[in-house]
C-alpha cells in the first residue's frame, strides 16, 4: 500500500535506537508546538496550530519509515492534544468580549473499529475510491464499534504487560494509504486553529482471525479477575485519586469489561464474514454540560 503499507505492529522495545531517538524528538517537538498553540490567541493561534499540523504531516510518514507502530505515534499525538486546558485566563489588561479564540477546546477519543473488505481497501490505494466512498463502502453494511478506553483494555489484555501477544489487540495495523502514498486520515476535527486526526489502519483477515482466536478463551470472570482496580491504579489510572478510583472500581471495571464485550464481538463478526478490520481514532468535542 505504497508508503503507508510499514507495519504498524510491535512497540517501543522492538525498536532500534534510532527510530526510538527519533520518536523521542517528534515527541519533544509536538509538545512545544502544542504548547505554543495553548497560550496563543486569534490570528496567532491559527498559525500555531497550522505550525503542528505541518509538524506532524512532514514527521509521521518518517517514523513509519522507520519501523516505529503506528500505536506509538498516535499515543503521542494523542498525548499532546490530551494536554489541553479546559479555562485559561484572560491576557493581562485586556477586555474579554467573547469566546476565547486561542483556548484549545476539551475534545475525547475514541478508538473505531469496523469490519471491512481488503477490496475495498485496495481500490483507496489504487485511486478507485476517494476518502469519502471507502468511508461510506465499509459503513454501508457494517457498524462502527467505538472503544473510549483502548488504554485500559490494552493494560488488562496484555496482563500489564506480561503477555505481549494481546498488544495488537486495540492497535497496530498496516496503515492505509492512497496512490500518492498520502496516509488516510478519517474523521478530522476542525477546531478553528488546529486539524486533530490520526491515519486509519487495516488488520487482514487472517490478522483479525487471529486475534479472535486469542481473545476467545478469555470469559468475563477471566477479564475482572485480570481488572484488579489496584493494578489499574498502578499501570493505567496514573494520576487519578486514588480513593476516589477505589469508590468507583466496580463502574470502572464494568465499563472496562463492556467495551471488551463490545470489541471481541466486532473481532467475531469479522472473523465469521472472512473480513479485516478497518481501525481509526475519532474525536469530538466535549459539551460543557456533560
Amino acid at each position: 500500500m505504497g508508503a503507508g503499507g510499514a507495519s504498524a505492529r510491535g512497540g517501543l522495545g522492538a525498536m532500534d535506537e534510532a527510530a526510538s531517538k527519533a520518536l523521542a524528538d517528534f515527541i519533544d517537538g509536538l509538545m512545544k508546538r502544542m504548547d505554543a498553540v495553548y497560550s496563543a490567541r486569534g490570528k496567532e493561534a491559527e498559525t500555531a496550530g497550522g505550525t503542528v499540523n505541518a509538524f506532524i504531516e512532514k514527521n509521521m510518514r518518517d517514523l513509519i519509515g522507520l519501523g516505529i507502530p503506528v500505536a506509538e505515534i498516535q499515543k503521542a499525538v494523542q498525548a499532546a492534544t490530551d494536554r489541553v486546558p479546559q479555562t485559561r485566563a484572560p491576557d493581562s489588561g485586556r477586555e474579554e468580549d467573547g469566546e476565547d479564540e486561542g483556548a484549545m477546546p476539551p475534545l475525547r477519543g475514541c478508538v473505531c473499529f469496523v469490519p471491512a473488505d481488503g477490496a475495498a481497501i485496495a481500490a483507496f490505494a489504487a485511486g478507485g475510491l476517494d476518502g469519502d466512498g471507502l468511508m461510506d463502502r465499509m459503513l454501508s453494511d457494517q457498524d462502527e464499534t467505538c472503544i473510549e478506553m483502548p488504554d485500559g483494555l490494552d493494560i488488562v489484555l496484555t496482563d500489564y504487560g506480561r503477555d505481549p501477544s494481546m498488544d495488537d489487540v486495540t492497535g497496530g495495523g498496516e496503515v492505509v494509504a492512497g496512490p500518492d502514498g498520502e496516509a488516510f486520515i478519517p474523521g478530522l476535527l476542525d477546531i478553528g486553529h488546529a486539524v486533530i486526526g490520526e491515519p486509519m489502519v487495516f488488520k487482514a483477515p487472517e490478522e483479525v482471525k487471529d486475534i479472535c482466536k486469542r481473545l476467545a478463551p478469555i470469559t468475563e470472570k477471566e477479564f475482572k479477575k485480570r481488572a484488579d482496580i489496584k493494578k489499574l491504579i498502578k499501570h493505567w489510572l496514573v494520576g487519578y485519586d486514588p480513593k476516589s478510583a477505589k469508590r468507583e472500581a466496580e463502574y470502572i471495571i464494568d465499563a472496562l469489561l463492556d467495551e471488551f464485550i463490545e470489541l471481541r464481538g466486532a473481532y467475531r463478526q469479522a472473523a465469521e464474514e472472512g473480513l479485516g478490520m478497518a481501525v481509526y481514532v475519532r474525536y469530538e468535542l466535549i459539551d460543557d454540560e456533560e
